[in-house]
């Protein structure tokens, strides 16, 4: 699946949007579930190689998908490499503020925050990992104070290791992650410590890493090696390889992959 196919899905509207924050950009979608008592939540991360180019419009049909299950979603918008303000502190700071945002949510909304799943694609599926990692960052570290711990973690085509898409042959992204962080690993290897889930194992929280075997932008050995690292630094990982899918198609629901990932947050929002 192309990205052209990809957004030409039907993209379903959210139910409202609601601030988390003072910037124009930090805001989620909410897509509310109709259940009887306190609904499950998926906090729900969109990808796009962290630029400013691409937003969460493209994963509208996962999130309304999730919620057909009975899982409120909070589609979180952040600001990315060209926003004002992107980058090293605020992208990270963005995130922790909407994950963390569930706590104000849930009384006006009958969110039961027992059972919030962390959803990311791409480049949204490192800051799932990352907000599973925020109880294990230094106390001055963005996105460190009071965080909120989620259920479980389902990253979708998601990098752990920031350093490594840097460093591969031609660089993932290209220069966005250098954009991101304010330099090289070279040059700012400590931010490159606190804002990659590999290297703050364990996370203590149970993972999914889901990919295609054809995927061409974040390739499958790179969640092989994650979930072998994090599986014997002693989390709870299940490795998902979908045959014959690419980047795209985990997040398009009505594919073979996007079933799959609908089947597994709401298995995991519902135990």
């Amino acid at each position: 699946m192309s990205v052209k196919e990809l957004l030409a899905l039907p993209q379903p509207a959210p139910d409202t949007t609601i601030s988390y924050g003072a910037d124009s950009l930090q805001f989620g979608e909410l897509f509310r579930a109709r259940a009887a008592g306190l609904a499950p939540v998926a906090v729900l991360i969109h990808g796009g190689c962290w630029l400013s180019a691409f937003n969460r419009v493209h994963i509208r049909s996962l999130a309304a998908a999730i919620r057909d299950e009975g899982i409120t979603v909070w589609s979180l918008e952040y600001r990315r490499v060209g926003n004002p303000g992107a980058g090293w502190p605020g992208s990270f700071m963005d995130i922790g503020a909407g994950i963390d945002h569930v706590r104000m949510l849930s009384p006006r909304l009958g969110l039961d925050t027992a059972r919030v799943v962390v959803v990311g694609h791409s480049a949204g599926g490192h800051f799932a990992l990352w907000a599973g990692a925020r109880a294990r960052l230094p106390k001055d570290a963005p996105g460190a104070t009071n965080p909120f711990r989620p259920k479980a973690i389902v990253a979708l085509a998601g990098p752990a290791d920031l350093a490594a898409l840097v460093r591969s042959t031609p660089p993932i992204c290209g220069d966005a992650i250098p954009r991101l962080l304010g330099g090289s690993p070279e040059q700012v290897p400590e931010r490159y410590r606190w804002a990659s889930p590999s290297a703050m194992l364990p996370l203590g929280i149970s993972q999914v890493i889901l990919t295609g075997d054809g995927d061409r932008i974040v390739p499958p050995a790179m969640a092989k090696e994650y979930a072998g690292k994090a599986t014997a630094a002693g989390d709870r990982v299940e490795l998902v390889i979908v045959p014959n899918t690419g980047h795209f198609e985990v997040i398009a629901p009505g594919t073979p992959a996007g079933r799959e990932v609908v089947r597994i947050v709401k298995e995991l929002a519902s135990r």
